[in-house]
């Protein structure tokens, strides 16, 4: 089976935009599926419908989103 597991807020804390401290369990949890024979997906995707903190400039959506 294919898992896809979110990073910030699943894996670590939700620290946004920095990245928090690891959750109890969660490493123990992903190897556990891995060694299981699951492949293991970690989603990091971020969206820039607005200016981020680490980038003061404009959003980098397209206009046409």
């Amino acid at each position: 089976m294919i898992i896809a597991i979110d990073f910030d807020g699943t894996i670590v804390e939700n620290k946004y935009p920095k990245i928090g401290t690891l959750r109890k369990g969660a490493k123990a949890v992903i190897n556990r599926l891995y060694d299981s024979g699951h492949f293991i997906i970690i989603y990091t995707c971020l969206l820039y419908t607005s200016p981020s903190p680490r980038d003061l400039s404009t959003s980098r959506m397209p206009s046409s989103a």
